[in-house]
């Protein structure tokens, strides 16, 4: 069998779906039906679209957006690939203006109609530290000029957007070390801003994954060179404190059986899920 790696998954609605490759570089995406209080985990297909990996991803309406990555052969620009949850196919969206150098390692938000994309490392595996946006109803690339000193050239580092504007930046890997150092972009301003903590600090991390829940930003797992990292990070946005959460016992649920595997990437992204009326409330 061969092995396969999970290198993102997105929430829509009550579904999820995993999106990854195997070790010949052949993508396939799997869809988790949670809507009846148990777990169905499906195969939908095979695909080879252009070799990805190590991508960016983010939820649009019913499509899933998937933004750079490694790719083989090599590209020279970021690719932006929409998967219709529907219709279940795949398209390669026509992106014009001034597109961003390829890239892996980097991280990509969307508030409104708009993605917002920062840092990673190119082909060369040198260190990125800019910032594009790309307009969904235009397809349209553009750069970002801002001011005051931004986050250093690194990947693997984790961001969040707050309130549509304010974007935060955290950790990841530079050429020589791994950092933990935190900024802030206002969106109103363009002003960049290192964050001085004052208390607990944590220590530095890359790979880790995080989601924005109201005021406090979660960030779990990731590493250096020479640790791994299992405890959860929550960054107050407003108070602009770090705090460790502490773990209540795990909850049991019931579920079909899914494929074992033991290589989940450290990078992903959770989604909230919309309103609904359809839900059964004995899921609850």
């Amino acid at each position: 069998m061969k092995k396969e790696k999970i290198n993102v998954y997105v929430q829509v609605y009550y579904m999820w779906y995993l999106y990854g490759s195997t070790d010949v570089i052949i993508q396939f995406v799997y869809l988790i039906d949670v809507s009846f209080c148990g777990v169905e985990y499906v195969l939908l297909e095979y695909y080879s679209l252009e070799n990805l990996s190590v991508i960016s991803q983010v939820q649009w309406g019913k499509k899933i957006l998937m933004v750079g990555g490694k790719t083989d052969p090599a590209s020279d620009k970021v690719s932006v690939w929409a998967f219709d949850t529907e219709t279940e196919c795949w398209s390669l969206l026509e992106a014009k203006g001034d597109v961003p150098v390829a890239r892996s390692g980097h991280t990509v938000l969307r508030a409104s109609s708009v993605l917002i994309l920062f840092g990673g490392e190119d082909a060369k595996r040198r260190k990125l530290n800019d910032l594009h946006m790309f307009d969904l109803k235009s397809l349209t690339w553009l750069p970002l000029h801002c001011t005051g000193t931004g986050p250093s050239p690194r990947s693997n580092h984790v961001s969040a957007l707050y309130d549509d504007k304010l974007l935060l930046i955290f950790g990841g890997s530079s050429k020589s070390r791994t950092l933990n150092d935190l900024y802030t972009l206002d969106f109103e301003t363009m002003a960049w801003s290192r964050i001085k903590i004052r208390g607990f600090h944590p220590s530095p991390r890359a790979g880790c994954c995080g989601v924005l829940c109201g005021t406090k930003w979660y960030i779990a797992g990731g590493g250096s060179r020479k640790r791994r990292h299992a405890e959860t990070l929550i960054f107050d946005v407003l108070k602009l404190e770090w705090s460790v959460a502490v773990a209540s016992p795990a909850s049991s649920i019931t579920t079909n059986k899914i494929p074992a595997r033991s290589d989940f990437p450290a990078t992903v992204s959770v989604f909230q899920i919309p309103s609904r009326s359809d839900f059964s409330s004995d899921c609850f």
